[in-house]
């Protein structure tokens, strides 16, 4: 993975649906080998999981917003995928490999291999899909109800960051403006707002010490008297510490009542990302004067 993100980085390849096929090219048939033996052991998985979400980070997203964010889904399907496979393709060997399938159905009879089976039939079950050693299961189905129930449940997820990036994203596929803006450096400050890991207040006080933390409306903006908090919206409409930059940037807050989520949806540019850039760079140096340093 490390020699795949440096070939990315000297070429140089910044699009990240197409570093997503390299890593399930590249990456994920080594994390995958023999998956239809270990693919249901959790530490196993877990391990390999974390190895993924490592190559999809950014900053301090929450792993479930990670993975939205790139239309991701954990590993394990993938490895399911593979069992399913495994289990066919046993299933439509020939007689002279008939020896094979026999060793394959008495290790699912085996009760030494019993909490394996036990975990395939349990799963199958829960996407509603009948097992038999004897028939061939629907993989496509299978893994496609196990997708959709994993989509419904992240659309349930009452986590706070996760209920505010949905108001931005709310389908479950790759972020547009990845697509539509190039380049890490035009990506990064449209994905640390959307994605809550931008270090405004609303984002930072939840890192406090549990005796100093404040809710989440509590959580002023030092930068403005207005005495609102200062969130994603204040931050990009309302706090006058940034009408300069404001004032050069009038085309993309043209229209009524602009909302941050028609924002994302309808200025995926250049020209917003350099709009973003620049009142992060000016919020560092407005933290950096009241703090008494010069960046």
């Amino acid at each position: 993975m490390h020699f795949m993100n440096r070939r990315c980085a000297i070429l140089p390849i910044s699009d990240p649906e197409l570093r997503c096929k390299l890593f399930d090219s590249l990456v994920l048939p080594i994390l995958s080998y023999a998956s239809e033996v270990w693919g249901v052991d959790e530490k196993i998985g877990d391990a390999a999981e974390l190895l993924h979400r490592k190559f999809l980070r950014q900053d301090s997203t929450a792993n479930v917003i990670v993975l939205a964010e790139l239309g991701r889904f954990p590993l394990c399907f993938h490895w399911w995928r593979q069992i399913l496979r495994y289990h066919n393709r046993i299933n439509n060997l020939s007689d002279d490999e008939c020896l094979i399938m026999c060793a394959f159905v008495e290790s699912m009879q085996d009760p030494a291999h019993l909490i394996w089976s036990h975990k395939v039939h349990s799963w199958l079950q829960s996407q509603s899909v009948g097992f038999s050693i004897e028939d061939d299961i629907d993989v496509r189905t299978g893994i496609g109800n196990a997708k959709n129930h994993y989509a419904q449940t992240w659309h349930q997820n009452y986590l706070s960051s996760v209920v505010r990036y949905q108001l931005l994203q709310p389908e479950y596929v790759i972020a547009p403006y990845l697509s539509a803006v190039k380049g890490f450096k035009s990506q990064k400050p449209v994905s640390r707002l959307g994605c809550g890991c931008h270090g405004l207040r609303v984002d930072t006080g939840r890192l406090l010490p549990l005796a100093q933390q404040v809710p989440r409306e509590q959580r002023h903006c030092v930068f403005c008297a207005s005495g609102a908090a200062e969130d994603e919206h204040h931050f990009v409409f309302d706090c006058p510490a940034y009408c300069a930059i404001k004032n050069r940037f009038t085309n993309i807050f043209w229209g009524p009542a602009p909302t941050l989520s028609s924002f994302f949806t309808l200025h995926y540019s250049k020209v917003t990302t350099r709009f973003l850039r620049e009142c992060f760079e000016h919020r560092n140096f407005l933290v950096a004067k009241q703090s008494g340093h010069t960046l």
